[in-house]
């Protein structure tokens, strides 16, 4: 009963949204070992984020599953953390999926859910908003360095026209990231767990 008057107080404002939140919380609970309140959670803070333009709830469980299986996470970590990264990343136009794979490829190369969706959020807000210098960066190499190229390519498409316009470089990507917390996950996602 707690998650469905979750459900319904974080956006649900239906009575059949609720049930449909609630039968897709349920089976990712089960699936992702957890319990259906942390489930729910998770579901309701993608869908609020992305305004519905992540998919249905069974879309975002799926993809959070998939990100489970796929990594070396767990649901409740997922869930835990994804309402700190989804709003930038819907407003960045970085789709659920991608973001679940990038979450996915990073866990499986070591790095805690908690501190990948941090340096995804990092990364994302250096794509929005970077730097003077990372602007000079990004125009000498030819590379489109902005929310346009983000949406239009998809994160895994912007990442790989990133190394291939860097060579790979880490001193290039250094200029257009800036800090550690944006620059381990971009180095890990044109790297070695691209």
């Amino acid at each position: 009963m707690k998650a469905f008057y979750q459900a319904i107080s974080a956006g649900a404002d239906t009575a059949e949204k609720a049930t449909n939140a609630l039968t897709a919380a349920n089976k990712l609970a089960i699936g992702g070992v957890t319990d259906t309140q942390t489930a729910i959670d998770g579901l309701t803070s993608v869908m609020n984020a992305y305004n519905g333009k992540a998919g249905s709830f069974t879309d975002i469980s799926d993809s959070m599953f998939i990100a489970m299986r796929a990594g070396k996470t767990t649901i409740a970590e997922l869930s835990s953390s994804i309402g700190d990264l989804a709003p930038i990343a819907s407003q960045a136009g970085a789709s659920f999926d991608g973001v679940m794979s990038a979450t996915a490829a990073l866990t499986k190369g070591g790095v805690s859910t908690s501190t990948a969706m941090t340096g995804l959020k990092g990364v994302l807000a250096s794509v929005i908003k970077p730097s003077s210098e990372a602007e000079k960066m990004a125009e000498s190499l030819g590379l489109q360095f902005d929310a346009a190229a983000l949406k239009s390519k998809g994160l895994s498409g912007f990442l790989e026209d990133l190394k291939d316009k860097t060579g790979g470089s880490t001193e290039k990507m250094a200029m257009l990231f800036g800090g550690v917390e944006a620059l381990t996950p971009v180095l890990a996602l044109t790297g070695a767990a691209s």
